[in-house]
């Protein structure tokens, strides 16, 4: 027996456009789910988070990658049902032709954010700045 024929060959990858099918199936009710669960953190965080910087910090960091988990799957899904000689045929970003929604939802979510870092700074807390990100993305 040769070390040839004894080797496992390698599965080939999908094309394209199979993928493009799969991930469209596949992605969508993924979206929703992460959705409705950020939004559920979001409620019951807000209900029962402590009053110090440092839960409000870790608070806030889990919101900023949930919302971003959320940025990459409608990019994805994007992509996903976009034609084959849409905007990425041509090496654009995939979803890279994205409309203002994701960045109003994610302008909406970070206006929270800061609403409720004020409130707890107003009921007297304070926060240590080196313990906030303050890493922002500005398109």
């Amino acid at each position: 027996m040769s070390v040839r024929s004894s080797r496992r060959r390698k599965k080939a990858p999908p094309d394209a456009e199979s993928l493009r099918a799969e991930l469209a199936a596949l992605l969508p009710p993924r979206l929703g789910d992460a959705a409705r669960a950020y939004d559920r953190f979001v409620g019951a965080a807000s209900l029962e988070l402590e009053a110090d910087a440092k839960a409000f910090a870790a608070h806030h960091a889990a919101c900023k990658a949930a919302l971003a988990h959320i940025e990459v799957l409608i990019k994805l899904i994007r992509w996903a049902e976009a034609p084959a000689a849409g905007p990425e045929a041509s090496g654009a970003e995939p979803g890279a032709e994205l409309g203002d929604d994701l960045g109003r939802l994610i302008a909406e979510a970070r206006a929270h954010l800061a609403a409720d870092l004020a409130s707890e700074l107003l009921d007297g807390e304070t926060a240590d700045p080196d313990s906030l990100d303050d890493d922002h993305e500005q398109d």
